[in-house]
């Protein structure tokens, strides 16, 4: 009898903790360029900011959406982001994942640049190549999963 106890406790508890660890996937917002998410009554308007092929460093035309992002990360006080770094499929997975995480961090260093709190820039995330937004081969494709993204935390 003590040993069913116990045994039930146990599923009882890994069905706690699975709830918990579901439940705070599901309070990660991913804010995508494309839509806006609201955080309680106010619109999150962040941008996805590209890269070029290997490249790590913000490019010009992106220049103006990390501005907004900034502004909108230092107009936000409660806001807190983490920044994932994503790669196209070409490399090999060692070689994305490091790319990945050189442009989160690129994004994190011009954000503080442009003034946002270090304190709001939580996490760097590199995915590499594991989660593209566009699953086909092919030049438009890869152009679009060389990116960093925001999501709230």
């Amino acid at each position: 009898m003590r040993y069913h106890l116990t045994k039930s406790l146990a599923v009882i508890l890994i069905l706690i903790a699975a709830a918990l660890f579901f439940s705070s996937c599901a309070n990660s917002k991913k804010v995508h360029s494309s839509l806006r998410q609201t955080q309680g009554t106010a619109s999150v308007p962040v941008e996805r900011v590209y890269f070029p092929t290997n490249g790590a460093s913000v490019i010009k035309k992106d220049v103006p959406n990390l501005e907004k992002n900034a502004e909108w990360l230092k107009n936000n006080g409660d806001a807190v982001v983490i920044l994932e770094g994503h790669c196209d499929e070409r490399g090999d997975d060692e070689y994305n994942l490091e790319l990945g995480d050189r442009r989160a961090r690129s994004v994190k260093a011009e954000l503080i640049r442009l003034g946002v709190n270090e304190e709001k820039l939580s996490t760097i995330i590199s995915f590499g190549e594991r989660k593209p937004l566009d699953t086909h081969h092919n030049p438009t494709a890869w152009q679009k999963n060389r990116r960093v993204e925001f999501v709230l935390r």
